[in-house]
């Protein structure tokens, strides 16, 4: 079949968020206080560099496309005279040379029910951080290339894939200034021959790309789109690490989490936050019952799952998640049920200021300070970042009480570390939400 004509399509994927694709291998090592901790390690290629598998590539693709079958093929049934060979041939994708080294993001599993972190759940991930690039390469097996565009339209608007992509990781896309591509065929005498192709077919390619580009994102409405300012009325921290500075004299000093130079807050810490309030508000309403009164036969949320389906904590069809799972758990999902609440930006908009607050732990039975025992936060001050989500389908009526909540006078959300401190409370905004915009007529 690779004797036919065929286009040898190359270009570079670069990340537009962090991504992790992880595969089956856990790093064991020690932590500082000599504890045994395992690290989630991204997907490499035989050398060592990571690596975007191409059927990783190909499924994400395969979401975005409406001919998918008729350029991504089908898989065989003897049985049934199905089966389809695909048109795009796609390989795995290495990072560049000189790459990034993958960041390692430590986490913390957090109780549902009581709020609280768990005891023993932390855990690290390691991540391909966002502006890192990987090789691009594919054939296309056709005649033409007239409808290529059709294939790599959605790649250059931007893919998500791997763990996390409705938290706002994994989002990729392919550079079409620097996209190439070979004709591959054989002449006469059947020895194969590549030519580079012309100028001409490669601008009207690029312009057919363009065009599908925009056209696909304003064919239709779309999911709903909620744009949100976090405005920090304090000091904020995330902790990188904990250790000695050298300068105040303190013995464990509590470095902020950065990404170029400006203070970063984990998605999972303002969806969890979000889960937690809708799970509060939930509970509220559980209560007080439709009549005001007490509802003692309504489920708990995060209870009602595990409930209804026997312990087994997955939904295997739309059916039973229609009919297993509360607003909460459809919105912020579940495993075996994906959330229809996708974060897809979360991005420092002002840094604050920059401060020192330091203290010293006092002896709970005797009150006074402890010998040794000073310690400091690298935080910063009124900081403020701007996040956008996208809701998915049907979404609940209760979402819009959710936001009213957390924007109303002594609302707000509690982010970072330290909040039973005053550390990380933040006052929410709603700056721009499609459901309340005029629609045209």
């Amino acid at each position: 079949m690779m004797y036919g004509k065929r286009y040898r399509i190359e270009s570079v994927l670069r990340l537009e968020r962090d991504l992790h694709i992880g595969g089956s291998r856990r790093i064991e090592y020690r932590d500082e206080n000599d504890e045994r901790r395992e690290r989630v390690a991204v997907m490499r290629a035989r050398d060592g560099a990571p690596l975007i598998p191409a059927s990783s590539l190909k499924g994400a693709l395969r979401a975005r496309l409406d001919r998918a079958t008729e350029f991504l093929g089908e898989a065989s049934e003897h049985k049934n005279g199905r089966g389809k060979a695909a048109r795009l041939w796609m390989e795995n994708a290495p990072a560049s040379k000189g790459h990034d080294a993958p960041r390692c993001d430590k986490h913390v599993s957090i109780d549902r029910v009581t709020g609280a972190a768990l005891e023993n759940h932390l855990f690290e991930r390691e991540m391909l951080p966002e502006g890192m690039t990987f090789a691009f390469a594919a054939d296309w097996l056709s005649d033409t290339i007239d409808e290529l565009a059709h294939v790599l339209a959605p790649l250059c608007q931007g893919i998500c894939l791997g763990k996390g992509t409705s938290k706002g990781h994994g989002l990729l896309s392919l550079d079409i200034a620097r996209l190439s591509i070979l004709e591959i065929s054989a002449d006469a005498s059947g020895e194969m021959r590549s030519l580079e192709v012309d100028g001409q077919t490669m601008a009207k390619l690029v312009r057919d790309i363009n065009v599908l580009a925009d056209a696909t994102s304003g064919a239709e409405p779309g999911p709903r789109r909620i744009v949100v300012d976090l405005e920090c009325e304090g000091p904020y921290i995330s902790i990188l690490k904990i250790g000695g500075d050298g300068e105040s004299g303190a013995c464990n000093v509590a470095q902020p989490l950065m990404r170029n130079g400006r203070p970063w807050m984990h998605p999972e810490t303002l969806i969890g936050a979000l889960r937690s309030r809708a799970a509060w508000l939930a509970e509220v309403v559980r209560a007080r019952g439709a009549d005001g009164n007490r509802a003692d036969d309504v489920a708990m949320d995060d209870h009602k799952l595990a409930q209804a389906l026997g312990g087994r904590r997955k939904v295997t069809s739309r059916e039973e998640a229609d009919r297993d799972l509360s607003w909460v758990e459809q919105l912020f999902g579940v495993t075996g049920w994906r959330s229809r609440l996708d974060l897809i930006d979360l991005r420092c908009t002002d840094p604050g200021s920059q401060m020192k607050l330091t203290s010293n732990s006092l002896d709970r039975v005797t009150g006074a300070t402890r010998d040794g025992f000073l310690f400091a936060r690298n935080a910063h001050w009124k900081p403020k970042f701007r996040a956008t989500f996208l809701i998915r389908g049907c979404a609940p009526e209760q979402l819009d009480a959710l936001l009213a909540d957390i924007i109303k006078d002594g609302g707000g959300l509690e982010l970072g570390h330290a909040t039973t401190k005053g550390f990380g409370w933040f006052k929410v905004t709603v700056v721009k939400d499609s459901a309340k915009e005029p629609k045209d007529v």
